[in-house]
């Protein structure tokens, strides 16, 4: 025989077979309740699966998020001239450490975290990074300046609701 009529048959059968074992399927699928019942049972667990792995990647993102800011928490950001080099440190030092691999992920968000906060216009800053920085890292720096906003909101209402005794105290003895 020929090499191209065994290669014939040998595509023909598998073909054949596959189109069997699918006519097969549509019929147990059609007409066995507990086939239909086991195909429902395994998509409800990988469902599952897949949210319980999503939960797990957003549990580590957050404690990535809080150790990235625990890091940045005690920065004294400078001012006048030294601003403009503290910028292009960290910029440079975020570009090297990202290109390092994913190992310094954090480190990265953390230098663009610092340059973000201490350029004039941040959001004109995270425009340029869109286009230069990956994914994963422009992600924990927005996700560090939203923890951010959030602790500084939760600051300010704990600091008000601390003036409010002080104000009602004033305003009994001014009466």
């Amino acid at each position: 025989m020929q090499l191209t009529a065994i290669v014939g048959a040998v595509t023909a059968s598998a073909v054949a077979g596959l189109a069997a074992y699918a006519v097969y399927f549509d019929y147990k699928r059609r007409n066995d309740v507990e086939f239909r019942r086991d195909i429902k049972k395994s998509k409800r667990h990988h469902a599952k699966q897949q949210a319980r792995e999503l939960k797990s990647k957003e549990e580590k993102m957050i404690e990535m998020l809080k150790a990235a800011l625990d890091l940045v928490k005690d920065v004294e950001y400078p001012a006048g001239p030294d601003r403009e080099k503290f910028f292009m440190e960290n910029i440079q030092n975020g570009e090297l450490l990202f290109r390092q691999g994913p190992d310094m992920m954090v480190e990265s968000a953390v230098c663009f975290y610092k340059a973000v906060k201490i350029y004039p216009s941040p959001m004109d800053l995270m425009v340029l990074l869109q286009k230069s920085v990956p994914e994963d890292v422009l992600g924990l720096v927005y996700g560090m300046l939203s923890m951010d906003q959030q602790m500084q909101q939760m600051q300010q209402q704990q600091q008000a609701k601390q003036d409010i005794p002080a104000v009602l105290l004033t305003a009994q003895k001014k009466m």
